[in-house]
């Protein structure tokens, strides 16, 4: 039971529903890469791959914006690799209201096969906080990605969303609905 703008009482049924998770804000949290190194060991991780089409070289900036738009800070590496073929950034963030710390680690791999790929790895105390973060990371990455030539479609059993899994993706055990944030065990 509520009441209107107008002073009336309304009543209104609904379904009872149970709130999982909801999304925090993050802001950025400074700190070194043996810090970063240190938290991560005792946080929990998922990662998802991304096929691109993009050169490591040019992916990095595009990345990096991406990331400091969602209030991550960027760790700066202790040794910088000049390896034009792979590139990797670490990025770390924390609640602003629950304090919890979030880490991504991003690695851009040039292949043979002129197809590229982005592997994120997300790692929070929080499995929650995880499968959010792929999820946002993945729509923001939305661009970046190219189609696969081979593939499959699934349907997630949570929100029947039709998911492609390429032959790639067939070779991991699971991977993460990109709208609804479910595990899907293949």
């Amino acid at each position: 039971m509520f009441t209107d703008h107008r002073g009336n009482q309304e009543i209104e049924e609904f379904e009872p529903f149970k709130i999982v998770y909801v999304c925090n804000l993050l802001i950025p949290k400074p700190i070194t890469q043996e810090k970063f190194e240190s938290n991560i060991t005792q946080m929990k991780e998922q990662s998802m791959v991304i096929d691109c089409s993009i050169d490591p070289e040019e992916l990095e900036p595009e990345i990096s914006s991406i990331l400091k738009e969602n209030n991550f800070f960027l760790v700066k590496p202790i040794d910088s690799v000049t390896n034009q073929n792979i590139k990797e950034i670490s990025a770390y963030a924390e609640g602003k209201y629950d304090h919890q710390d979030v880490a991504l680690s991003i690695t851009m791999k040039k292949m043979v096969d002129h197809t590229n790929k982005l592997i994120i790895k997300a790692l929070s105390e929080k499995e929650e906080k995880i499968i959010d973060l792929l999820r946002d990371i993945s729509r923001k990455c939305d661009g970046l990605k190219i189609e696969p030539e081979f593939s499959t479609e699934i349907t997630c059993d949570n929100c029947q969303a039709i998911i492609s899994v390429t032959e790639y993706m067939k070779i991991r055990n699971s991977l993460i609905c990109e709208k609804c944030g479910s595990e899907i065990y293949l």
